[in-house]
């Protein structure tokens, strides 16, 4: 039976199959760690919370990046607990990313790699996060392309299959559009056949509207290619990411 969104996250078989998977995931280890990691600013004494922190591991990372306090939200109970086994020097707490319960102005830096999208709302985590840091301080996070989420996927044949943005002609006349980049809607994924998981899609603007709404002052966007590396590990994946972006990294300041 299909499981969705609101049990697979508070399933622990899932959380466990999600971890695994996640730390052998080419896509995380030669694309977005990288440049998330290397868009890090300086954390020397600072004050910094990791929205979606999962695992754990990131928060040691951030920590070894010279912060002197680490605070890890996560929205499932079993993403908490393994949190708190892999880093249980840090503050970590079961919240949602649109529901922060912390002071006005308790964080130099906020750190979210890929997780904003599984938030119905942008516009509420982008308010709820400038309430929570200080002046000046950054909101760091990644989310998946627009490009990437807008692409349409058609069956060829039982074992080809085609993601294509764009549209078919006959004689002159479009008779069939495939994707849509301006509609703000929900994505279901299947996850190991058995797992439903919903994203919720922005169009760009709205994501750079929405953030500029809440007050922030765009610093740096990012559309990563994959380190060169991973051309020798999976080059097919590599031919494929490094034509077409995956995920998008935005560096806003308060």
């Amino acid at each position: 039976m299909l499981k969705k969104l609101g049990s697979v996250y508070n399933s622990e078989d899932f959380i466990r199959e999600y971890i695994n998977s996640q730390s052998r995931d080419p896509r995380h280890l030669y694309l977005d760690k990288p440049a998330m990691h290397k868009a890090i600013p300086n954390l020397n004494g600072k004050a910094v919370l990791a929205i979606g922190c999962g695992d754990g591991i990131e928060l040691n990372y951030l920590k070894k990046k010279g912060a002197d306090k680490v605070v890890g939200i996560d929205s499932s109970k079993y993403m908490v607990a393994r949190s708190k086994l892999n880093a249980p020097w840090a503050e970590i707490h079961k919240m949602s990313a649109s529901n922060l319960d912390f002071k006005v102005e308790s964080f130099d830096f906020v750190y979210s790699d890929l997780a904003i999208h599984y938030v119905r709302d942008i516009g509420k985590v982008f308010s709820e996060v400038y309430k929570i840091l200080k002046k000046d301080g950054i909101f760091l996070f990644s989310t998946t392309h627009p490009i990437e989420d807008t692409l349409e996927e058609v069956k060829l044949s039982k074992h080809r299959k085609l993601k294509i943005l764009g549209y078919r002609k006959i004689d002159g006349k479009i008779n069939k559009v495939y994707g849509d980049y301006f509609t703000p809607r929900q994505i279901k994924n299947r996850w190991w056949k058995k797992n439903e998981v919903v994203i919720y899609y922005t169009p760009l603007p709205d994501i750079i509207n929405e953030a500029i709404r809440a007050g922030f002052r765009i610093q740096q966007v990012l559309e990563p290619k994959p380190v060169d590396t991973m051309k020798r590990a999976y080059p097919n994946l590599y031919k494929r990411m490094s034509k077409i972006p995956f995920i998008i990294i935005f560096k806003l300041k308060k």
